[in-house]
């Protein structure tokens, strides 16, 4: 018998945006037993909304007191979240149940960026996440609407618990809960894009940096081992001259990886010389919407056979939609430019000019021109008759 499922909508105004996940939602193929909750956060309910359970938020402001408000509202066994400006493929459910085990609590999928007027896959190359992969990078592609976790875990502290209410404007939230699923065990992934993401355009929280930098502080004091780790502190701004995250100015780093005294303790601080644990495929691009090594499929990108698994970089895949351009960190040591380890104060190879696609360790980086370099002499044309 297939397990019934709830997913749960929270809301603020609005109204159009949300017609259209619903509208989604109900198209899903799952065979089993499938109720919607939507759960209005600051905004009046509207009450002309059919087929689906119509709540206020109950408990604290914000995205994750929503969430709650709707699982604690359901009774099904599993649930699954989704934003109102979010969209499902007809079989994400279905896919996802079929690759869920009955010793995992959740399971996730790959996603579509819808950006402006362009659709970019985002996928994790990977079928296992760890808890390592996530200290490093928020891993954007993990994204709250991909979620399905068992109602159990939810409502167990032992297991995982309900989303953190106290997250400084329910930012990272969804981080937060991932990590605490990973220290459990890895994360079931399903590296298929059956979630379409609009980007920045419709996000309530695009531009509210205050608010994004007492979140990233707020998870460093809940996770300490992100502070282990360079590229995942980088991230939240701890390291390097500027927050790869909020763009905020800070200090020089105290020291680098290379530097007596640096930990290799945490498993992130490893120098990785591959591709991730787990992984299939580390290329150092990303695929852009409709090029090589993706198809469209019922208008959602999925990769073609033998093309190869786009991924993005272990470090900064959080930050921002996907461009389709070069990745930001190196594939081999996995330096990065934002996260303050592969600038040049930290490079083995000072002489080298950095690109948002070179690193220390690539073979295509651009020697920096010194005073000692003899120039080309001046091209002189022939004096013309």
């Amino acid at each position: 018998m297939l397990p019934s499922i709830g997913v749960v909508v929270p809301t603020r105004n609005r109204p159009g945006l949300l017609r259209r996940t619903l509208a989604a939602i109900a198209a899903q193929d799952y065979l089993g037993k499938v109720r919607t909750v939507v759960v209005y956060d600051q905004s009046p309910p509207d009450p002309d909304l059919r087929g689906v359970k119509v709540l206020t938020n109950s408990r604290t402001a914000g995205l994750a007191g929503a969430r709650n408000t709707g699982i604690l509202a359901l009774d099904t066994d599993l649930i699954a979240f989704c934003d109102d400006d979010d969209e499902w493929a007809p079989d994400k459910l279905t896919a996802q149940v079929a690759v869920l085990e009955p010793d995992i609590d959740v399971t996730t999928c790959a996603i579509e960026v819808r950006y402006r007027d362009r659709l970019v896959p985002r996928l994790a190359g990977l079928q296992w996440v760890g808890l390592d992969q996530l200290i490093r990078s928020r891993m954007a592609m993990l994204h709250a609407s991909t979620f399905l976790v068992r109602r159990a875990a939810l409502l167990d502290p032992q297991r995982l618990g309900l989303v953190a209410e106290d997250a400084p404007g329910s930012q990272n939230e969804d981080w937060d809960l991932l990590l605490r699923a990973a220290r459990r065990g890895p994360i079931r992934h399903l590296d298929r894009p059956l979630v379409r993401v609009r980007w920045g355009t419709t996000s309530h929280y695009a531009y509210e940096y205050a608010t994004k930098i007492s979140s990233l502080r707020w998870m460093m004091n809940r996770h300490p081992e992100i502070a282990g780790c360079p590229p995942g502190a980088g991230r939240c701004g701890t390291r390097g001259r500027r927050c790869a995250t909020t763009g905020a100015s800070r200090a020089p780093p105290s020291r680098s990886p290379r530097s007596p005294g640096w930990s290799g303790s945490n498993p992130c601080s490893r120098r990785c010389t591959g591709a991730a644990a787990g992984s299939e495929a580390e290329p150092g691009r990303r695929r852009s919407a409709g090029g090589r090594g993706s198809a469209t499929v019922g208008g959602w990108q999925q990769p073609t056979p033998g093309s190869g698994s786009p991924t993005a970089s272990s470090c900064m895949s959080g930050d921002g939609p996907a461009s389709g351009g070069p990745s930001s960190s190196c594939t081999a040591c996995r330096r990065t430019r934002g996260c303050g380890t592969g600038s040049r104060r930290s490079c083995p190879r000072p002489g080298t000019r950095y690109t948002r696609s070179t690193c220390a360790r690539t073979a295509t980086a651009t020697p920096r021109r010194t005073g000692t370099t003899p120039r080309p002499p001046p091209r002189i044309s022939p004096r013309s008759g």
